[in-house]
């Protein structure tokens, strides 16, 4: 306490016999600092919330080609990955591109920069928070809104590739299991395994006797595919051969259409696993600076060293009161100096008369 009264002292007296040296630093100090805050760049905040469905790696009706996930930290890893992967050097370079000229888009760093400017964070297990910050209020919703569409393009287009995929291999699937009696698939299946082993059959009688094991059991194995041939194609299908190739049958052509379905629909959008609940808004005001905070910071420095210059200097006018031995012994050590001064220059002058007079004789 006793401490804070003798600052509040030392400020009000120095006030009072320093005013002008007081007014006149804390102008010098003030105007600089206020004139750069002012000359600080705005930059602008807009946010979005959106819950991200933990359903949006799951295919319909291909659970067996596509493990679910079920793992709470599996599934954030991997919308974690997704939302890396929105921030894509190209996508960054094309904003850049778009928004701020072709001449930025060519340095790295404002394209990087611009990454920094975008995050996500994480609220809860299904809901992220989109943050971009930008020196434009109508820049920083546009970007916004962009990221967004290009998070939702990036889902539809992985999850179409996924289903279009398993769709191809099941159409191929059934194309190969074309029952009506007699399987001609089939039988092409059959004539390719017996070119097959008579071809592997040749190249090893090239190298080994024909007594050798394997060439022993290719030969088996040929011998069973023509008499599976022979049969296949006198008899048919066996009755339970036929209603296991009808149940499979059966099971693809159902995936095959509910696949169908989801792929029209994905296509069409009527699929949404990014559902907003905060879309992004324009700023009014910016976030950056904090002009009131920095003002009042510029202020309070100003004003301390404003009070420092002028208690020096207060300082300084009194120290002769308040040490008046060691100013003359200040005053004494001058003399002192001056005397010798004197003394080596009367010497030099005595010394150039001399040389002179010596010169002229």
């Amino acid at each position: 306490m006793n401490l804070l009264l003798m600052l509040v002292h030392l400020f009000w007296e120095t006030i009072r016999h320093q005013k002008k040296i007081f007014l006149v630093t804390f102008v010098a100090v003030f105007l600089p600092m206020g004139f750069a805050i002012h000359r600080l760049p705005k930059r602008f905040q807009t946010s979005a919330i959106f819950n991200f469905h933990s359903d949006f790696s799951k295919i319909p009706a291909s659970s067996e080609f596509f493990p679910e996930m079920y793992d709470p930290n599996e599934i954030r890893a991997e919308k974690e990955a997704i939302l890396l992967g929105v921030l894509s050097d190209d996508f960054l370079y094309q904003l850049v591109q778009k928004y701020f000229g072709e001449t930025d888009a060519e340095h790295e760093w404002v394209v990087q920069g611009l990454r920094k400017d975008i995050r996500f964070v994480p609220l809860s297990r299904t809901s992220y928070q989109l943050i971009v910050v930008q020196r434009s209020a109508d820049m920083v919703e546009k970007i916004a809104w962009e990221v967004i569409e290009k998070l939702e393009d990036i889902l539809k287009s992985e999850r179409l590739a996924r289903m279009q995929a398993v769709f191809d291999s099941i159409t191929q699937q059934l194309h190969e299991l074309t029952i009506d009696g007699q399987d001609k698939d089939m039988l092409l299946h059959m004539e390719a395994n017996r070119l097959k082993v008579e071809e592997e059959i040749n190249k090893l009688e090239r190298l080994y006797t024909a007594e050798h094991p394997r060439l022993i059991r290719l030969r088996a194995q040929l011998k069973n595919l023509h008499k599976s041939k022979q049969n296949y194609s006198s008899d048919g299908l066996a009755r339970g051969q036929l209603e296991n190739w009808a149940s499979l049958r059966g099971i693809l052509l159902t995936r095959q259409a509910l696949l169908q379905v989801a792929i029209r629909m994905e296509e069409k959008g009527s699929l949404s696993h990014i559902k907003l609940v905060k879309e992004p808004d324009l700023p009014q005001w910016p976030v950056e600076p904090k002009k009131h905070l920095l003002l009042t910071s510029a202020a309070v420095t100003s004003t301390v060293l404003a009070t420092a210059v002028a208690a020096c200097c207060s300082f300084a006018r009194d120290a002769r009161v308040l040490f008046p031995e060691a100013f003359q012994a200040w005053n004494r050590f001058r003399a002192s100096l001056l005397n010798k001064r004197k003394i080596n220059s009367t010497a030099g002058q005595v010394a150039n008369r001399e040389n002179t007079t010596d010169k002229d004789a």
